[in-house]
């Protein structure tokens, strides 16, 4: 693993420990012969918030695969979902990889992974407002 991929490992350690946004670990897959980026299946708990019609329909915890770069914080992490359930919903792309960003200069290397979750939960709501 890369120092960048390190931190962010101990950012989301940092962020499950203290319990504030409900985030689990599930498990962790380090670099190897078929991937340089780390890889990290995490779930949140939503909980109830605002739901439209068209919106996301949200399980009360629901999972998200990070992919880590060997070059974090400099490149954004890739979020998908190991479901289909999305598939077919604004800024979906491939039935499963979330599309955070609208373009790789939005994303801020300084906030690391606290910055993506914060984009990923802000992702959640508006989904689930259907005002992707």
């Amino acid at each position: 693993m890369t120092r960048g991929q390190e931190l962010a490992l101990w950012q989301l350690r940092e962020i499950a420990a203290s319990g504030e946004h409900s985030l689990d670990i599930e498990s962790v897959i380090k670099p190897g012969e078929n991937t340089t980026s780390l890889i990290l299946q995490i779930s949140l708990r939503i909980g109830p918030i605002p739901f439209r019609e068209g919106g996301l329909i949200l399980r009360e915890r629901e999972s998200f695969v990070l992919s880590i770069p060997a070059t974090f914080p400099l490149k954004k992490p890739e979020v998908a979902v190991p479901h289909r359930r999305f598939a077919g919903y604004a800024h979906v792309q491939w039935t499963n990889h979330l599309c955070l960003y609208q373009s790789s200069s939005e994303w801020n290397p300084s906030d690391g992974i606290f910055g993506l979750l914060d984009r990923l939960i802000w992702w959640i709501k508006q989904g689930a407002l259907n005002q992707l």
